[in-house]
């Protein structure tokens, strides 16, 4: 029984599955291509092909039906649906579309980056060991695996009742997934991991960083995509600066309170701007100076190292 694909969670045991009816994603044409739409055709596990060499022997672990159930889980849960602001629905280009599985992709690309191009920044979240680079890893690959249940609640229906609702079903949902589907030991290790990214302590490296990363893919992605895909450009971009990069921003700023190293703090600075904020380079609409003044005072450890906006 796959339970990482949503189906038939409760096996007559005492336990309870998390009640939420399986999310069903909407189709979309395939006129927005992402950079992963080749590689999700050819290859049944592309996150076994994303992942570093020296964490492949774990990943290999899992049994190859808990790997696909994952991917395939992964891949039908559409990202960015049902998209709400000021009270009133948005309604999303239906040629645009992007996975929970490219959004794994993309981080784990990210991570690949850091480790190669980024290395005083590696050091400070790892610690140069091996081990803990591979328990933010572990930490992406595992974060989103409750949306399978539940679906992608956007964040700016976090705040209603329906988003309230499966929110907190969520990791429950992930939880039992990752109990039914692996060994007592090996679930007891991931679901660990995964609890660290749910509710990051203040001075967990690594789950702060797979929570900015998390938050600053979306981010990018708004800037270099969505809104270049829909015609509500300035609410989306509203939306963008007073919700979303906030919320990457704060974690950010945690890390960079965090950083030993000032070449480090210098790189984390770096591949924000490069990879996140450069991406707001072209947007033009009216009040976007306030907009982007407002973010700059309110987190100006950010802009501290040349950063800008």
């Amino acid at each position: 029984m796959n339970y990482l694909l949503g189906s038939g969670m409760s096996d007559g045991s005492d336990q309870a599955a998390p009640e939420i009816a399986y999310y069903q994603p909407r189709e979309h044409r395939p006129k927005y291509l992402s950079r992963y739409d080749i590689q999700l055709r050819q290859e049944k596990d592309p996150i076994l092909e994303a992942l570093p060499s020296s964490i492949k022997p774990a990943y290999l672990d899992i049994s190859q039906e808990v790997r696909q159930a994952l991917v395939d889980g992964l891949k039908k849960t559409l990202r960015w649906q049902n998209v709400t602001w000021k009270d009133q629905p948005r309604s999303m280009n239906p040629d645009f579309r992007e996975n929970d599985l490219e959004h794994v992709l993309g981080l784990i690309d990210w991570c690949n980056l850091i480790e190669q191009d980024y290395p005083a920044l590696y050091a400070e979240i790892s610690g140069d060991d091996r081990a803990v680079w591979h328990e933010l890893l572990t930490m992406i690959v595992v974060h989103d695996t409750g949306e399978i249940g539940t679906g992608d609640v956007a964040l700016t229906n976090q705040g209603s009742s329906e988003g309230i609702r499966k929110k907190k079903i969520e990791p429950k949902w992930a939880k039992y997934a990752i109990s039914k589907s692996l060994p007592p030991e090996q679930s007891r290790k991931i679901i660990s991991i995964y609890d660290r990214f749910e509710v990051p302590a203040q001075n967990d490296r690594v789950a702060l960083t797979a929570k900015f990363l998390d938050k600053a893919q979306a981010s990018g992605h708004v800037a270099r995509d969505i809104i270049a895909y829909n015609l509500d450009k300035a609410d989306y971009v509203q939306f963008e600066f007073r919700n979303n990069l906030p919320h990457t921003l704060k974690f950010a700023a945690r890390l960079l309170e965090l950083c030993k190293s000032d070449e480090a703090a210098r790189q984390l600075q770096s591949f924000l701007q490069e990879h996140v904020l450069s991406h707001f380079d072209a947007l033009e609409i009216d009040d976007i100076e306030n907009l982007r003044g407002e973010v700059r005072e309110k987190f100006p450890i950010i802009f501290a190292y040349g950063t800008d906006l």
